[in-house]
């Protein structure tokens, strides 16, 4: 698992130095993801059903510092979303990476406890799927107003 929180932690940290936008950072942090689906299925596996998911491993100080690691990572990438414009920031930085981190997992668990292939369209479909609901929220905008129905 070690192998799993530094390679997530330099690739949160990359990103976050990147030039690029806060939209391509975001994208970048599923498809790091989808690579390690990819290259070490074992280890996402384990994350999601042992680490993600374990209460030991939450009430574990030591597990407890990873995470809060990785969810300031992604929190300093959303706050530059919000101080240049782009994300929303009537939301605290911090519940938007909660957000978005949480809807990755989701995501994950959907094709790895449903054991899953992973293809390229399908990746895609889930990439721009959490993109999209992230960003642009799920309600549906009909004419300017909201559809309650």
């Amino acid at each position: 698992m070690e192998d799993w929180w530094s390679g997530f932690y330099e690739e949160l940290e990359m990103l976050k130095r990147s030039d690029i936008t806060t939209e391509e950072k975001l994208v970048g942090i599923i498809r790091y993801i989808f690579k390690v689906y990819e290259t070490n299925l074992n280890q996402l596996s384990i994350y999601v059903t042992e680490v993600s998911r374990g209460f030991v491993y939450h009430t574990d100080t030591k597990g407890k510092d990873k995470f809060q690691k990785l969810f300031s990572l992604c929190k300093e990438i959303t706050l530059e979303g919000q101080q240049k414009g782009f994300l929303r920031n009537d939301i605290q930085a911090n519940y938007l990476a909660y957000i978005f981190l949480g809807s990755i997992d989701a995501f994950l668990s959907v094709i790895i406890l449903g054991n899953e292939k992973l293809n390229e369209s399908r990746q895609k479909r889930f990439t721009d799927g959490i993109r999209s609901v992230f960003l642009r929220g799920a309600i549906q905008i009909r004419t300017g107003k909201r559809n309650d129905s």
